[in-house]
This record gives C-alpha cells, sequence and structure tokens, in this order.
C-alpha cells in the first residue's frame, strides 16, 4: 500500500496548516507585501475547497480514481469520467507524520474547513469541528460551496456565493492533517479523528440514482427513479429508509438497474429516502440519499372554450414539475402547439381546428412527471350553420370484397365510387356500405331524374348498353355487370342516386339531400388503326375543386391483334356533356354543349373564356390538346378547361377555376367527353382512326386531392 500525508492550508479534509509558523517571520519579510501573500493564501484555500466539494460528488455518483500523482506543489487526482482536480500545497510525508505548520493568519490562525459524513450517509460542511446549520439544518457538501476571504485582519465565511459574509474564529489544530492512502482497489482520505473516506479506484461495485438531490414531488403523488449499478449481480439486495411520512420501493428490471419508486405523504413534510445496496457476494455497500422539493400543479382554469372558426387554447397553470400535455386518443381536432417551458407559470398552447359542424368537447390531461394528471376540459363551439343532418359521402361495394372501388384505390373516400368491369365480370349487386351519415338519422334513397324523366344513369350516347340496372330506392341498391354489346364497347358511364338524411334536427328538423355520382368504367379493347387497344385510367375518374384544378395519371395502354401503342394520340373532338349533381338549377344539365345553346350552357362560360369575342360554341379547343396547337388560336392551353397532355404519357389535366359560371360559382358536377384517337402519332382530329370514351371528369368544390 502506498501512503502519503496531504497537509493543506487551513483546513480538515485536505487542508491543514502548509508551513512552519517559526519561519513565518522570515516569509513574510521577505515579502514586499503581507496582503498579497494573506490573498494568495486565501485563494488557494477557497479553490481546494471546490475540489472538496468534487470529491464529494465522485463519491456519491460512483465516479472512480484512476491515478493519484505528486507534483511540486500537492497532487493530481484523475477521475474515470475524465475530470482532474489539483490539491494544492501538499507534500508527500512518511507513513501518516504531520506535516509543518503553515503560516499565521490575521489572527495567528486560520479557520479548519472539512467535511464529515452524517447519519443519514451523506456529506456535510464543518467548520473548527461544528457542523454549518443554516436554518436549522446541515449544509450539505453536494450543494452550497463555502467562500472565505479576510477582512479587517479577520477571517470571514459565506455560504451563498458572497452574497452574506460573517466572521469565523481561527482554530488551526496542527493534528488536523489529512493522510492519503491507495491500495489496488481505492484511495482512502483519512480525516481528522480517524474516518476514513473512501474513493474507488477503476471499477468495482457502484450504485447510482439517477436523481438524488431536490428531486420535485407532489403531496400524495408517485414518482419513479431510475437506477444503475455497476458489476451487479444476482445477490445485491436493497434496505430501504424514509422519514416523513415518505415511502419507497425498488424495482429491479435485472443485474444491471432498475427503478425506484418513492410516494410522498398526503401532505407534504420534510423528509428524505436513504437506499442502501449491498452486494452480499464482495460485501461492498453502497448507499443514495434523496431528498425532496416539494411539487406544485395548479390550473388557473379547469375549462377553455374556443369558437367555431378555430384558433389557440391557452391553458395557464402554476408548476415547477417537469410535465407533458396529452391530448385524447382520436381526437383529430386539438393539437399541441410547440412552446418553452417556463420558471413557474406555465402556458400550455394548443390548437384547435376550425369546426364546420355541432359543439365538441375533449378533457386534455397535463401530466407531471411521476404525478396524477389534472384534467381539462376543451369545449368548441359548433357552426351556426351546421345541420346535425348534414354528410359528406356515401360508398356502395360488395359485402367481404370492396368499397368504395374494385380497383384498390385506398383511401376509397378519396375516391368516390368508381367501378370498373371486364368481359366475363361477374354481375354484382351494389349496396350502400360505407358513409359519414350521422348514427340515428332517417335515410332515403331516390332517382335523381334527368331532364324531367326517370332515368337515373347518365350517358353521352343513348346507344350504349352501360350494364348497371335494378336500382332499390328501398336500400339503395343496384345492379352491375358487364355491357352485353356485341362486341363489349369500352365506355365510362356514370350513374347517380339521390341520398336524403333527416331526422336530427328536432321540431326544425331541415333534411338534407346530396346527389352522389357512380362511375362504371367498361373497360374493354376498341379496334380502330392498325390494332385493337385498351386505354385503363386507373383512377378513370379526375376528381378535383374547380378553383384549384388536377391532374389523372396517364393511362396503361394495352395492345390487341397488332397496333403500336407508343404512338398513340388522344384528343377531345365533340360530344361535351355536363351533368349537374349538386351544382345551382341554373347550370344545364345532362345535354352538349352547342351553337343552339352555348349562350345559356355552363360549359358555355369556358368557351368564352377561351375564345373570346369570337366564340364558336361548335368547336373543341377549349378542351382540346392538338387545335390548340395546331389551328383556331395557338398557344393557349394554360387557358383551356382541361386537356390530354400528349407530351406527358396522355395524362388528363384540369386548369384551375376555369369551370365556372358567369357568376364565378363553380361547377358541382360530372364532365364528360368523346375522345378521338390515332396509333400512328398524328393529330386525332384530323386524322381520326377511332372513338374512345376513358375517363369522366367529376368537379367537386371544396374538394383536395
Amino acid at each position: 500500500m502506498k501512503r502519503f500525508c496531504l497537509v493543506l492550508c487551513g483546513f480538515g479534509l485536505l487542508l491543514a496548516s502548509c508551513s512552519d509558523l517559526s519561519s513565518l517571520e522570515e516569509k513574510v519579510q521577505k515579502l514586499d507585501d503581507r496582503v498579497t501573500y494573506l490573498e494568495q493564501l486565501c485563494q488557494e484555500m477557497n479553490a481546494n475547497l471546490t475540489t472538496i466539494q468534487a470529491f464529494v460528488r465522485a463519491h456519491e455518483n460512483d465516479i472512480s480514481v484512476t491515478s493519484v500523482e505528486k507534483v511540486s506543489d500537492g497532487f493530481v487526482i484523475m477521475f474515470s469520467d475524465g475530470s482532474r482536480y489539483s490539491l494544492k500545497n501538499g507534500e508527500k510525508g512518511g507513513k501518516g507524520e504531520q506535516g509543518p505548520e503553515g503560516p499565521e493568519g490575521p489572527e495567528g490562525k486560520s479557520p479548519v474547513v472539512s467535511i464529515q459524513k452524517g447519519a443519514d450517509g451523506g456529506y456535510y460542511w464543518t467548520v473548527n469541528g461544528e457542523q454549518v446549520m443554516i436554518d436549522g439544518k446541515p449544509v450539505s457538501a453536494l450543494g452550497v460551496t463555502p467562500k472565505l476571504k479576510i477582512e479587517d485582519k479577520k477571517w470571514m465565511i459565506s455560504y451563498d456565493d458572497g452574497a452574506t459574509w460573517q466572521e469565523v474564529a481561527p482554530a488551526y489544530d496542527t493534528s488536523s492533517n489529512i493522510q492519503i492512502t491507495e491500495d489496488e482497489d481505492a484511495v482512502y482520505f483519512t480525516l481528522a479523528g480517524g474516518e476514513v473516506f473512501t474513493l474507488a479506484k477503476g471499477g468495482g461495485f457502484g450504485f447510482v440514482l439517477e436523481r438524488v438531490k431536490d428531486v420535485l414531488i407532489g403531496a400524495g403523488q408517485t414518482i419513479e427513479i431510475a437506477y444503475t449499478l455497476k458489476q451487479g449481480d444476482e445477490s445485491v439486495c436493497f434496505d430501504v429508509r424514509a422519514t416523513g411520512g415518505f415511502s419507497a420501493e425498488v424495482v429491479p428490471a435485472d443485474v444491471n438497474g432498475g427503478k425506484v419508486k418513492i410516494t410522498a405523504p398526503a401532505e407534504m413534510a420534510d423528509g428524505y429516502v436513504v437506499i442502501t445496496a449491498v452486494k452480499n457476494s464482495t460485501g461492498d455497500v453502497k448507499a443514495q440519499y434523496v431528498t425532496f422539493a416539494s411539487g406544485v400543479l395548479t390550473l388557473v382554469s379547469s375549462s377553455h372554450n374556443a369558437p367555431a372558426e378555430g384558433g389557440n387554447v391557452d391553458i395557464i397553470f402554476d408548476t415547477n414539475l417537469d410535465y407533458t400535455v396529452e391530448v385524447p386518443a382520436g381526437c383529430d381536432w386539438i393539437e399541441k402547439a410547440p412552446g418553452t417551458k417556463a420558471t413557474t407559470r406555465e402556458t400550455a398552447t394548443l390548437i384547435v381546428k376550425p369546426n364546420t359542424k355541432g359543439p365538441r368537447s375533449a378533457e386534455v390531461s397535463i401530466v407531471p412527471s411521476g404525478g396524477s394528471p389534472l384534467k381539462v376540459l376543451i369545449t368548441q363551439d359548433g357552426d351556426p350553420s351546421y345541420n346535425p343532418n348534414s354528410f359528406t359521402y356515401v360508398l356502395w361495394g360488395v359485402e367481404g370484397s370492396f368499397v368504395g372501388n374494385n380497383m384498390g384505390l385506398t383511401p376509397a373516400v378519396k375516391y368516390g365510387n368508381q367501378f370498373r368491369m371486364r368481359e366475363g365480370d361477374a354481375q354484382v349487386t351494389m349496396v350502400p356500405l360505407e358513409s359519414d351519415i350521422p348514427a340515428g338519422a332517417t335515410v332515403t334513397y331516390t332517382n335523381p331524374g334527368v331532364n324531367g324523366t326517370k332515368n337515373w344513369k347518365f350517358t353521352n350516347n343513348s346507344n350504349a348498353k352501360d350494364g348497371i340496372s335494378g336500382f332499390n330506392a328501398e336500400d339503395g341498391s343496384f345492379r352491375l355487370a358487364p355491357n352485353d354489346n356485341s362486341p363489349f364497347v369500352p365506355r365510362v358511364h356514370v350513374a347517380a342516386v339521390t341520398v336524403t338524411v333527416s331526422g336530427l334536427g328536432g321540431e326544425a328538423d331541415v333534411p338534407v339531400t346530396k346527389v352522389i355520382p357512380i362511375f362504371v368504367d367498361q373497360n374493354g379493347y376498341k379496334a380502330f388503326g392498325s390494332g385493337s387497344y385498351r386505354i385503363t385510367y386507373t383512377p378513370f375518374v379526375l376528381r378535383a375543386d374547380p378553383a384549384t384544378g388536377g391532374e389523372l395519371s396517364a393511362p396503361v395502354i394495352e395492345e390487341l391483334n397488332g397496333g403500336d401503342a407508343s404512338k398513340m394520340a388522344l384528343d377531345h373532338r365533340r360530344n361535351f356533356f355536363y351533368f349537374n349533381l349538386n351544382g345551382p338549377a341554373a347550370h344545364s344539365n345532362a345535354t352538349a354543349i352547342s351553337a343552339t345553346n352555348g349562350e345559356t350552357h355552363f360549359l358555355g362560360n369556358i368557351w368564352r373564356g377561351y375564345y373570346g369575342d369570337a366564340v364558336n360554341y361548335g368547336g373543341c379547343s377549349p378542351v382540346s390538346y392538338f387545335n390548340d396547337h395546331n389551328s383556331e388560336v395557338e398557344g393557349k392551353l394554360s387557358t383551356t378547361g382541361l386537356y390530354i397532355d400528349n407530351a406527358n404519357g396522355l395524362k388528363l389535366v384540369l386548369n384551375p377555376g376555369k369551370f365556372v359560371d358567369s357568376e364565378g360559382v363553380p361547377g358541382n358536377g360530372v364532365f364528360i367527353g368523346t375522345v378521338v384517337a390515332n396509333d400512328e402519332g398524328a393529330n386525332p382530329i384530323s386524322a381520326q382512326k377511332g372513338e374512345v370514351w376513358p375517363f369522366a371528369v367529376w368537379l367537386d368544390p371544396g374538394f383536395a386531392q
């Protein structure tokens, strides 16, 4: 075992007088300024106090010593966390021999500032052998760092970082030197009176709590503090001691650590918890001392209301605890706003989304760390214009097979009702399967009629068989099958069902009615040019808000009986129909635009916007790609209502803000036109090889594509 005698000026632990008093006069005489010498002495004493505190922290946090090095003016001690501390004015001694006395202080002696292990296992400051007390409590060596100074030839000490000072009596005792010894396992500091302060060397058994000082906890609350073990094994056991009504339980996870559950009393009181870990296989003992600060969580108000248009809601409360704000699962109209944590008064800001429906409410939780949550009721006004019978969609399908579409498009509600049929498909019965119709409402299904007839199907060719039949007003069902044309005629069709919801508005009940479109793609091969082709857009309905426009992805073109799909050109040519669904009655319905009705037709405004004064209601350029490039008014694609982009794979482009009437009211319906094709890359309008109807356009104001 190596032994060193550490003798430091004016201190009990790591500090004692550093020079022989008989030589003080000689030293002072050699100094130009005695005050300078004493200030230097005081500075070194304060530095060593900081070092003492660092050693206590190392001990409490299970940081080990990696080396002790003798230097000219003391020792340098290295720790396992990489920190390095110096002890000034020490000198290597024999086996515990006392070092020489230090210089005389202002009154011939200096205070002895040391630490002492308390009954609770913690270390506390002492001055001249007496425990330092502030407000009746011992001062922990882990908290306050004392400071010394010399003023008016008196020693002064401060426990609040120099804010206030008090005189301290000099009481230097030549028996107060500290002995340092080390072996393979630890470094030992023998204090005055024989008490040994031990710091592990290198590895060894260790027990550390994540938090130990002034842990925040509220009355009656339970918190959890993680702990870790170094070189633990199955033999480790724990002993818990608590005061002030606190209780604690150690819950090991494995031999490397776990958690300590601590519960505060119903009424907060001063207290502490000491947890001792004993490794029975080696006899090592480690302890952690936990102190508490009272946690506060008080709401200024337990309920808040937001207007229908939404906005921010500030929940104000007082707390010194860490906390989280929890919005209940499934509540998609409230979200947490980013913010920073204040010192005492907290504001948790919530973002409340606009409410277009009736009044609603949710309970938000303020959850303190380890404590019981406080509930805050958030209510929001309803939209005054909201009708409780309101709904936005109904999806048809086949139970257990598909809903909304049979092409695997998700989410189904985004695409509406789109169903594809091909030759050989079996007939199916379609029924309403999904909707946002409010629970408890009365629902009726009726035929919307077209132009005063009872026809519930719209078409741009009266000779085309659509495969849609058997509408049943009792349950809204209908039958769907491949068309029975011979040969099979590929064409997109649209049908519609009027859905009325009522019964939720009380005495002033106002039913809500919507016309729901149902699209069917009879998707077969069409013979023209040098072969037969199947042109498949998926989805085959471009659903978009007329105000924002949208796009339909390029199609897949399959070849049959020869042909070259790579040269396919498509364009709108004639028979441009608009079917009004839920728009104003003035929007013309189920007829194609022509020279005779262009002034009153809903599509007429698109034609007028494109042509200007010389409008041609019989022309196709307002919805054409090739005509816009090669005749009539060249280079105005951005002014068309829509076009098939032959330069980009035949995708369909709906320009924003075009499908509106002369008053700026957007369309709410379906556009279908005849598309002509050429499989040699030529302009299909001037060199038509065949006609196809591969898509429809659904104008749906407010829809976000």
